[in-house]
Parts: structure tokens; C-alpha cells; sequence
């Protein structure tokens, strides 16, 4: 198939995405928090507006990149203290960001500005004080989308869309076709390309990382079906290969809803996912691939919801509201329970952070702007037992 078509193709799924009213993603999309040296926390994501405007009238979208503490004072979901980090025309989302051992940061989105492809995966590299080292546009790959990025020691791991296939997935819009790992060092130079999986319809690369073991996890498309299967795969960003073979987690997951994140204090990366029923499910997954523990029947896991990590503590944003707590050790995870107020959150973005022993803060991506809710924690409701019956590791 040509590239002008591809990228056709490409664009024609875009369009209808922009045009889906329904869509959160057009108001705002992708979070993360960062820890830059000497500052509080930041909050950097992608808006169109403050507050945000949605789709343009013809339909495209415009979001571009945004800064700000977490604790940052916002009123009527609009923030007072943020500023543009990145800024051009058409639409730069969504945001994802990383901070390396050496404090410089990546900032990696899809961009629709000045792409030969329709759409290119870009991204800028600064210091703590977000002066560009290697600022953008830099490229990862012009026809790359969907991409996010973590810190590997001072290396940074970019996992990226390329292609996209045209046709199923959610709202008929299509899939990619591949994904693909590009890692950099500190400075933002190209160290290594690794192909993941090659024209088998797969998008929606997501990853965590150790200093020296990245978690890669994506969703492969099913012909005639409303669900996808979920792999995973740890990734060497040293000597840019894979450290085994890509394993299947799921069979019927939930379009776009899983996440993964790293946990330090255990040296165990932990991965939440929803099943196509609403059920949820979770991974204790060491840096060598083996699962150490699974959790089945939990509340389902909200799309886009960042697990929140400190130290052994773990909370899982919720689709059905609030926040499931849990505690994780190096062979272990256990559900605590789940939080009593149950604010309902963005598919478009969640973050969070632990506030105090009892407190749970999260900052949600509303159409409308930003949503901080404060959750007590102090005292987690029980989950319900598991209706259905146990299942062994998969």
C-alpha cells in the first residue's frame, strides 16, 4: 500500500475522531506529573485552550502543551499559574512525559503540524528549568502517533505507533500496524530503533521503566470485535532488544484501557488492565518478563488512568469512580479497598499523587478544564468478593 494513501487513510480517521462530539480527547489529553530538581511537582498535558475550546469548526483539533504545579491553585477548572510549553498549529497530544536520573526532560506527542505524513510523533528535550537542550520539533518518525515515553537511567524510551490501518477498532476508525521503540540519550541523540511487532495491527503503546528494563505493553486488533488482545514485552533500552519474547496477557481487553507503571521500592513493575465485561485485572511483572502475581474481579481500571506509586502504596484510578487502593511487596500485590468518595474521572487523563498517610489527590482531564479531587483514604471500603471463580497466572 502507498504512503499517500496510508496517510489518507491516516487522516480520514483522524477527521472522524474530531468530529465525534462525544470524544473528551478533542477538549484535552494526556497528563503526567514530573519531578524536576528544585521544583514542586508539575503537572504537563495537553489542552486546547485554558479553558479548553474542543474540536476547531472544521472539526480538526488544536490542542497544544501546557505546565504547571500539581498543587497549582484552579478555579472553575481553569489553572492561574500555567504556562505553554509547546505551542504551534494543529494539534500537539497527547503529552507524555519523563524525567531522566540526570533531571533533563522528554516531552514526546503526536503532532499534526507540518507532517509530510499527515501526523508525526515528535518531541523536545530540557533542563530542570525547561530550557531546550534539544527542543522541539525534534523527530521520532514522521507517520508515528500514540507514542509515550520513560526514563531508563539517563536513556530515554520512546514506544510509538507507525502506520495505521483503516477500518474496526473503536468506533470503526481503524488500528495501527506496528509498533516500535526509538531510545535516546540524555541529550536527546538517537541511540537505537527496535521493531516490536510488524504488521499485525497493533497501537496503543504504552510503558514503564526501571533504570535498565522497560515494561512495553500494547493492544492487537481483532477482526469483528469490539475487544483487543493485550501483549506485553520487557525491552533491554542498553543494547536496544528485546530481553524475551512478547507475551499475551489478555485475550478481550477494553480498547486503550491499560497502564503500567514501576515501582522502586518492590523493583516490580505493575500493570492494570480492563476486560471487555468491566472487569479488572492486575500484574506484579518483575524486570525479567515472569508474572509474580495476578488480582482478578476488581473494579475496572479507568482508560488513560496513571497508576499513582509511593513507595509500596498503589491507587488505580477508576472507571466507575474514585480510586482502588493497593499494596504491593517483591512477590506480592493485595487489595486495601477502594476509595469511599467516588469523584467520577476523564478517559482523557488522570494523574495523581499520595498527599499524606491518608490522602489521595488525582487531577482528572474534564472538558471543561482541570478536576483536582482530594480523596480520605483513611478508611477504604472493601471490594466485593470475586463472583467468578479464581484463575491460575496467564
Amino acid at each position: 500500500m502507498s504512503t499517500r494513501l496510508l496517510s489518507a487513510l491516516f487522516a480520514a480517521s483522524l477527521a472522524l475522531a474530531a468530529h465525534a462530539d462525544d470524544d473528551p480527547r478533542q477538549y484535552q489529553h494526556g497528563a503526567s506529573i514530573v519531578e524536576l530538581s528544585g521544583q514542586a511537582p508539575q503537572l504537563i498535558w495537553s489542552s486546547s485552550g485554558l479553558p479548553p475550546k474542543g474540536a476547531e469548526p472544521d472539526g480538526s483539533w488544536s490542542h497544544d502543551i501546557y505546565v504547571m504545579p500539581f498543587d497549582g491553585k484552579i478555579v472553575d477548572g481553569v489553572p492561574q499559574n500555567a504556562r505553554v510549553l509547546i505551542a504551534k498549529p494543529e494539534a500537539q497530544e497527547p503529552a507524555s512525559s519523563a524525567v531522566n536520573s540526570a533531571g533533563r526532560l522528554m516531552v514526546t506527542m503526536e503532532d499534526g503540524w507540518n507532517a509530510r505524513r499527515t501526523i508525526a510523533q515528535r518531541y523536545g528535550v530540557y533542563d530542570a528549568a525547561l530550557k531546550p537542550i534539544r527542543g522541539y520539533p525534534q523527530m521520532v518518525e514522521d507517520g508515528g502517533h500514540s507514542g509515550h515515553v520513560a526514563a531508563a537511567g539517563e536513556r530515554f524510551v520512546v514506544f510509538y505507533s507507525t502506520e495505521w490501518v483503516q477500518g474496526g477498532g473503536e468506533n470503526n476508525l481503524g488500528s495501527g500496524r506496528d509498533v516500535r521503540v526509538r531510545v535516546y540519550d540524555g541529550g536527546g541523540r538517537l541511540l537505537h530503533s527496535t521493531p516490536i511487532s510488524v504488521g499485525r495491527r497493533d497501537w496503543w503503546p504504552v510503558l514503564a521503566s526501571s533504570p535498565t528494563r522497560s515494561l512495553l505493553v500494547w493492544q492487537r486488533f481483532v477482526p469483528n470485535s469490539g475487544q483487543a488482545r493485550l501483549f506485553a514485552a520487557v525491552y533491554d533500552p542498553e543494547r536496544g532488544q528485546l530481553a524475551g519474547a512478547p507475551f499475551e496477557l489478555l485475550h478481550d481487553v477494553g480498547y486503550y484501557r491499560y497502564q503500567v507503571a514501576w515501582l522502586p521500592a518492590v523493583g516490580r513493575f505493575v500493570l492494570a488492565a480492563t476486560r471487555i465485561n468491566g472487569e479488572g485485572r492486575a500484574w506484579l511483572i518483575a524486570p525479567d518478563g515472569r508474572r509474580l502475581a495476578q488480582l482478578s474481579c476488581l473494579p475496572p481500571p479507568q482508560r488513560e488512568g496513571s497508576p499513582v506509586v509511593d513507595g509500596t502504596r498503589l491507587a488505580l484510578p477508576l472507571g466507575d469512580g474514585g480510586a482502588l487502593l493497593l499494596n504491593a511487596s517483591a512477590e506480592s500485590l493485595k487489595v486495601v479497598g477502594r476509595s469511599a468518595s467516588r469523584p467520577l474521572l476523564s478517559e482523557s487523563g488522570v494523574v495523581g499523587r499520595f498527599t499524606g498517610a491518608n490522602e489521595l489527590t488525582l487531577l482528572s482531564l474534564d472538558r471543561i478544564g482541570l478536576a483536582r479531587h482530594r480523596l480520605n483514604i483513611a478508611e477504604p471500603e472493601p471490594v466485593a468478593d470475586c463472583p467468578l471463580p479464581p484463575t491460575a497466572l496467564e
